[in-house]
């Protein structure tokens, strides 16, 4: 099978690793995989050799339209798969006006209808109106929780074009090259005091500012000490820097910055938190359930729930309330979960399971027509 990946860019999101994994299996299972990036390449994860990557070298997606039509004119993939509102659209329509018969998948990886909330009225409407329109003639929707799923039919999609299929991991791929990592990251290790670990984008649905009160409220209320390492770079990171000295805990939190690969600061790491106001899947902790991580999490839509169960697989606590955030951290270094039961959960995601229902999905659309 030929199948031609539609991505943004190839850079340290959770969208884009989990396609790097993706496309890993699949072309270890026979297909021939091509990543078509709409952006420029910069700082690219590692990718199987027999992978094609195809830069557009476009600023924005619109202007990406034009010359993906010629590469899909040019090229008869078997299967488009899009990544994400609005490349989606802009891949199905270039596949359309490619006038080869192409079955086009979506991914969809995350809460639309939060997602946008920020963006002007005019514009949610452009979006919610441009979901109803173009994703019921898609081939299939993917959707990674449960949650997106529920989200898409709200928006006005027919329940039969969507199919749940969780994100995979495959976290022990590769061993970390220390000298990549902040030197703080490093010196952590001996650190006697409780090691908090966050891995994501600076952005607003991360809700690190809730983060910051909680661990004010643990460095005041319940007396301890502690290091908070935040793996990941993005447009909060100024204002973030401003309440760190605000709530004075210029010892206590350190940003990282964009990180290349996470593993030592996962293997050190006694806690894991994700103090998210939403979350299309929440990849980071599954990633965390693969070091035997204790994991805490708001218990947000979507995503969290889905992968810790009832707090059988971790603690969640209610969204944007830092008191109960200090207090789940708290409890949670003084109860730790068995490391054995979160590797057991952890494996329920593995890219051998995951990869095998993509593959099984695309073998039977290409039986069907047959």
């Amino acid at each position: 099978m030929k199948i031609c990946f539609l991505l943004n860019n190839l850079e340290l999101g959770g969208a884009e690793r989990v396609i790097a994994i993706l496309s890993d299996y699949l072309a270890c299972h026979n297909c021939d995989v091509t990543i078509v990036v709409l952006n420029k390449l910069n700082n690219q994860q590692a990718l199987n050799s027999s992978i094609k990557i195809i830069p557009l070298n476009q600023n924005k997606v619109l202007s990406s339209f034009f010359p993906l039509r010629a590469l899909l004119k040019e090229n008869k993939y078997d299967f488009i798969i899009g990544n994400m509102w609005p490349i989606t659209i802009i891949g199905f329509i270039a596949s359309l006006f490619s006038f080869k018969k192409t079955d086009v998948l979506f991914i969809e990886h995350c809460i639309i209808s939060n997602e946008y909330n920020h963006q002007s009225f005019a514009f949610q409407c452009i979006v919610k109106l441009s979901i109803r329109l173009f994703y019921n003639f898609s081939s299939k929707i993917i959707c990674v929780s449960n949650g997106v799923k529920n989200d898409l039919q709200k928006l006005g999609v027919k329940k039969a074009k969507l199919k749940v299929i969780l994100n995979p991991v495959d976290v022990h791929s590769k061993l970390i090259d220390q000298e990549e990592c902040d030197q703080h990251a490093l010196n952590w290790k001996n650190f006697t005091g409780i090691k908090i670990l966050s891995v994501g984008n600076l952005r607003k649905n991360k809700n690190y500012p809730n983060l910051f009160k909680a661990l004010k409220i643990l460095k005041e209320k319940y007396n301890q000490n502690f290091i908070s390492l935040i793996a990941g770079d993005g447009p909060e990171k100024e204002s973030l820097s401003f309440l760190i000295k605000e709530y004075s805990l210029e010892n206590h939190v350190i940003l990282l910055g964009g990180v290349q690969d996470t593993e030592s600061l996962y293997r050190n790491a006694d806690i894991f938190v994700l103090s998210s106001d939403f979350e299309g899947f929440g990849m980071v902790l599954v990633e965390a359930l693969g070091y035997g991580k204790t994991i805490v999490a708001t218990d947000c839509e979507s995503g969290p729930r889905e992968i810790l169960g009832n707090s059988e697989h971790g603690y969640l606590c209610s969204v944007d309330n830092p008191e109960r955030l200090a207090e789940s951290i708290n409890t949670a270094h003084l109860n730790k979960l068995n490391p054995d039961i979160l590797l057991k959960r952890y494996k329920d995601f593995d890219i051998s399971l995951i990869g095998k229902e993509y593959l099984t999905l695309m073998q039977k659309m290409k039986s069907d027509q047959s």
